[in-house]
């Protein structure tokens, strides 16, 4: 099963409002809004207890994924293990903060 995932503040926050990326992107998704969240739901329920299987996620989970990111202890068996590379996981640090700071909410598709 696919998932796709999506920022939104009452509305989709347009692409050239949100940080740029290298994540995966899906078939349907594709804008820096967006990323393939299948190729991370483990690795993110692993280090914050969520998963991006939830078709809307408010602030508050998306602040906690934010927190439990920033804090993670990251090795290089990390990267094996979930198959991603440093710079995915830097690049969801960074728009998970972008999202939990811009008080987004999390959507999915799948």
């Amino acid at each position: 099963m696919g998932l796709d995932s999506y920022f939104y503040k009452k509305e989709l926050v347009e692409p050239e409002g949100f940080p740029e990326h290298r994540l995966c992107v899906g078939m349907l998704s594709g804008g820096s809004n967006s990323f393939r969240g299948k190729m991370y739901d483990t690795f993110i329920q692993d280090v914050s207890g969520e998963t991006l299987y939830v078709d809307e996620g408010d602030h508050e989970f998306i602040k906690t994924i934010a927190e439990s990111l920033e804090n993670a202890t990251i090795t290089e068996e990390t990267y094996k293990v979930y198959n991603i590379t440093q710079e995915e996981i830097d690049d969801l640090k960074k728009v998970f903060r972008y999202a939990a700071d811009n008080n987004l909410t999390y959507i999915s598709w799948y």
